[in-house]
């Protein structure tokens, strides 16, 4: 992929499972769209990550993001259930908008990018 394409699907992964809460929540505006300063440091990261990170260095890469990936995990889904919680949603919701926080993203990049979603077949328990 060229600059452009990496951007937007680091933009998908990073806002798609927060704005699809955010729809389902009736919840406007979007929050990336009142921290406009996100889409920047998406823009930032993109950037670097395509000066330090190569094709052939994409299993070490792998094994580097599973730590940090796993903290984001917690923390959007938590993130997620806090805001369903504070717009007056039962508990059950609550739980669902943070998965749906923190794993939709992911899943829609992978099916921008013409792939099985991750989530679903490498048997890791990213959604309990």
């Amino acid at each position: 992929m060229d600059f452009v394409g990496v951007c937007f699907v680091a933009g998908v992964s990073a806002f798609g499972g927060g704005t699809i809460r955010d729809l389902l929540l009736d919840r406007r505006s979007f929050f990336w769209v009142e921290q406009d300063h996100l889409v920047w440091l998406v823009i930032l990261l993109c950037f670097l990550s395509s000066i330090f990170i190569r094709q052939s260095d994409a299993e070490l890469t792998e094994k580097w993001i599973q730590v940090p990936d796993a903290i984001r995990l917690g923390l959007f889904a938590a993130l997620g259930a806090q805001i369903a919680l504070i717009a007056g949603s039962s508990t059950i919701v609550a739980i669902l908008m943070g998965v749906i926080s923190s794993t939709l993203g992911g899943v829609l990049r992978d099916i921008q990018c013409n792939v099985v979603p991750k989530v679903l077949t490498d048997h890791q328990p990213y959604i309990t």
